[in-house]
């Protein structure tokens, strides 16, 4: 009893640390569709952590075909910039690809609810249960981090068995990456949008950066 005791202090002193020095972490809302389900219109935004300034960018997903459509549409907050004109510029920047997709931002998607563990989740939709699977790839690359090293993982995500996305080694949009886990799951005319997130190694603590793929639920 003395030895779980002292486990399970180490675990909440451990949760403390981490929750004290967490870094930056992404939000991620769906702020509209097409009517027909084709494009979904996605919101990111934050506070940097270190500068302790606000980010957003607006993105454009092809939901019938996984891949993001236009440009990724950013802007981030500076010492003399206000949150309201940096989410000004960047609504009116994406004016043009809300107007080409015709996304309504009045329509909103069903949230799924998911249940198991980080990297494998399930949820019933009309009777049928779907899964949805984050397989990790060891890559041979050391993370650094204020905690130490980790080793640095790719991934693969699945639903029912089918691949969605792949990437072996992390890139640009997932930096140096040691955990993944499942966040959401939305549904509208018959496709859903996973919502998943990455850890990378921060400034003061792990980035949670978020991750989208798309399919169509049989």
């Amino acid at each position: 009893m003395k030895k779980f005791k002292l486990l399970l202090s180490a675990a909440v002193l451990t949760f403390m640390i981490f929750d004290a020095f967490a870094g930056t972490r992404d939000n991620a809302e769906i702020i509209g569709y097409s009517p027909d389900g084709e494009y979904a219109a996605l919101k990111i935004s934050g506070i940097e952590d270190g500068s302790g300034f606000y980010y957003i960018s607006i993105r454009f997903l092809n939901v019938f075909k996984n891949r993001f459509a236009g440009p990724k549409i950013f802007a981030k907050q500076t010492d003399d910039g206000t949150v309201q004109a940096v989410n000004n510029e960047v609504y009116r920047k994406a004016r043009p690809y809300f107007e080409k997709f015709r996304i309504d931002r009045s329509i909103t998607p069903l949230a799924l609810k998911l249940e198991g563990s980080e990297l494998r989740k399930s949820f019933k939709f009309k009777d049928k249960k779907h899964v949805i699977q984050v397989t990790e790839i060891d890559t041979g690359i050391q993370c650094s981090s204020m905690s130490g090293q980790f080793p640095g993982k790719g991934f693969s995500i699945a639903l029912d068995s089918r691949i969605l996305d792949k990437v072996p080694v992390p890139g640009d949009s997932t930096g140096c990456t040691f955990a993944y886990l499942i966040d959401r799951a939305l549904y509208y005319r018959g496709y859903v949008i996973i919502i998943y997130r990455a850890s990378t190694p921060g400034f003061e603590g792990p980035d949670s950066r978020v991750l989208f793929s798309s399919a169509a639920l049989d």
